[in-house]
């Protein structure tokens, strides 16, 4: 198994012979057949208060028929943290050997007592202790059990989770427990959870306890404009998406101007002088939520999102025919975490992003990127809409849940377009495999952020950690667990100036953002008292933005300027004074001097004709 990992016996043929003693004879060591035992496993994971799992596998090895016994077992566990192994069967304690790898922990034992004969039944127990079952990050426990290996001799298993009580209700548990025992939260008291074999299955246990994250952050950006003349320059903040919601407390020192590009991203735009250096510092604070809003993905943007660029080679001819053997998200996360394998050797050396056909063709030597880039790529070329996300993502076992990205460690992971729900979902195949089959496609965990969004580019915008004018050892990304904090209002300011030509009036509306939220969204704008038509904008505005909005005056009205603008926003109704522009007044009088100068001039060149016809006569 893997949360008891699987499972490796080598047995003993046992032969009955007619010599002269009776002497029973022992074949060489093999491993064991399919049929030959049935095996069944009682599985206690009890998590303190400080995290530590107390793990208990209480296994029975029943030898199917008479002339073969278990010699030896091995036991791969789905951990590398691992202390106090004790191995125990019904002489005594065996002495284990254990061999640590990269992402698992691998018990050895002989057995001391040599069951044989057919319905007879070997009973040991394995029990250890780890911190990698349980991690608490902010106010969150997460807890993860990895799943068990089908195994056709296993006959039965059952999983007992015990959580203390203070950890209070799970907003997420999978499988659905068969069994649930709740007490009031106190110190001393704990909850239960039940799994059996049917409802288990080929699953792992996840189970989260808090529905909200909160992280503090600092992120550090370094610009440099090398060429002779001034240059714009900009760089990606990270974003409010549908999981996760931006807290700006300063941006130093402050941008011009904050866009949103098509995939979402947040630019902050700056202007750099000749030779000049500039060093960018953002902090606040990212809310992330454990249930995605919702969201409309329009049709030109679903194009996009399902086109080949770059890395991802969606018209290549092998790529298409997985993808229709696939068809489904679900089935392609399933074939990229069991197809590839990650390869902790490349973090080490640096190898670079290769692509998804470079990974389809090389299994075994990738690394989030690659995992990322092989899912979007089929999910595009089955139909679905799929993106790359890069950022932070907190882990406290870099070996179960690694990070590959070099620029200050970052992580890679993807995300799908959901047409039932109308929701972009995050995933992530990485940790998926790592972690030995937990859960990261149906639930992703609260330890995500998001810093930029790849979806019409596979590479820009470049992430905060990214931004580097020369080789240093400084770290440029901070982030650490925060207690939660109350989100700040909204904080927009609008300014109406009415402008005019000779057939029609337009209102300039200026909507500048002065909160550390985004702000905006549906924005309904009406007229006081009249003369402006009903408009409805959407226009979502990020810390430090500011929009320019042309509202067009009612037909037949448009030389009326109006006095006010009510603008609705949400439950906000707010009235904003019309101001007349100064500059049109003058070009008015300007224009309508030089009409009268030319009117006077034409008078006069009319007179002087007539006078000099009379002269003429």
């Amino acid at each position: 198994m893997r949360h008891g990992g699987w499972l490796n016996i080598s047995v003993k043929k046992v032969l009955l012979g007619l010599l002269m003693l009776g002497w029973w004879l022992v074949s060489a060591p093999r491993l064991m057949a399919a049929s030959e035992f049935e095996t069944s496993y009682s599985s206690i994971y009890q998590v303190g208060l400080d995290g530590v799992t107390q793990v208990v596998l209480d296994i029975s090895l029943e030898n199917k028929i008479s002339n073969v016994y278990a010699d030896r077992f091995s036991l791969s566990v789905g951990f590398t943290d691992i202390r106090n192994v004790r191995v125990k069967d019904a002489v005594g304690l065996i002495e284990p050997e254990i061999v640590v790898t990269d992402n698992q922990t691998i018990i050895r034992f002989m057995f001391v007592d040599k069951v044989v004969g057919k319905g007879k039944v070997n009973r040991f127990s394995v029990s250890y202790e780890t911190q990698d079952i349980a991690i608490k990050n902010g106010s969150i426990w997460e807890v993860n059990i990895p799943q068990l290996e089908a195994d056709k001799e296993i006959s039965s298993q059952k999983v007992t989770l015990i959580v203390p009580s203070v950890f209070g209700e799970p907003a997420f548990i999978t499988p659905k427990p068969d069994t649930a025992t709740k007490n009031p939260p106190a110190a001393n008291t704990s909850n239960s959870y039940g799994f059996e074999g049917l409802t288990l299955g080929n699953r792992a246990i996840s189970a989260v306890f808090g529905t909200e994250q909160y992280m503090r952050f600092n992120l550090i950006y370094h610009l440099e404009n090398n060429s002779p003349v001034k240059q714009g320059a900009e760089i990606a903040i990270p974003p409010d998406t549908n999981y996760q919601k931006m807290v700006y407390e300063s941006i130093r020192p402050e941008p011009e101007n904050v866009l949103i590009d098509k995939d979402g991203n947040w630019l902050a735009q700056y202007t750099l002088l000749p030779g000049q250096k500039l060093d960018v510092s953002t902090t606040g604070v990212v809310k992330i939520s454990f249930n995605p809003d919702g969201s409309i993905l329009n049709q030109d943007m679903w194009e996009t999102y399902l086109s080949s660029s770059g890395y991802w080679q969606v018209d290549n001819a092998q790529v298409q025919a997985l993808a229709d053997k696939l068809g489904s998200a679900k089935s392609v996360y399933d074939y990229v975490t069991d197809y590839l394998s990650y390869d902790y050797n490349k973090v080490l050396t640096g190898g670079g992003r290769v692509g998804a056909l470079a990974a389809l063709n090389a299994p075994e030597t990738a690394i989030c990127t690659e995992f990322t880039d092989l899912f979007v790529t089929l999910a595009r070329a089955a139909g679905i809409p799929a993106r790359e996300l890069e950022g932070y993502a907190f882990t406290s076992n870099d070996k179960l849940r690694p990070l590959s990205l070099t620029q200050d460690i970052l992580h890679a992971w993807p995300e799908y377009y959901d047409l039932q729900t109308r929701r972009w979902v995050q995933i992530d195949p990485t940790w998926g495999d790592t972690t030995g089959g937990v859960d990261y496609f149906n639930k992703l965990d609260l330890n995500h952020f998001v810093f930029v969004i790849h979806g019409s580019d596979p590479v820009n915008p470049l992430p905060a950690g990214a931004y580097k004018t020369e080789v240093t050892s400084n770290k440029d990304v901070k982030v650490i667990a925060s207690d939660p904090v109350v989100m700040p209002s909204e904080d927009l300011m609008f300014e109406a100036v009415y402008k005019r030509n000779w057939w029609k009036g337009v209102i300039e509306l200026t909507v500048k953002n002065q909160g550390m939220v985004a702000g905006g969204g549906s924005l309904v704008i009406k007229s006081e008292p009249e003369g402006v038509v009903d408009e409805v904008r959407e226009e979502v505005i990020p810390p430090y933005g500011e929009r320019v909005m042309l509202v067009n005056t009612a037909r037949g009205k448009g030389l009326i300027a109006p006095s006010n603008l009510l603008i609705k926003n949400g439950q906000r109704e707010i009235m904003v004074r019309v101001e007349q522009d100064e500059a049109w007044g003058t070009s008015v009088k300007v224009a309508a001097g030089a009409i009268g100068a030319t009117i006077l001039a034409a008078g006069a060149y009319t007179a002087v004709r007539l006078l000099l016809r009379r002269r003429d006569r």
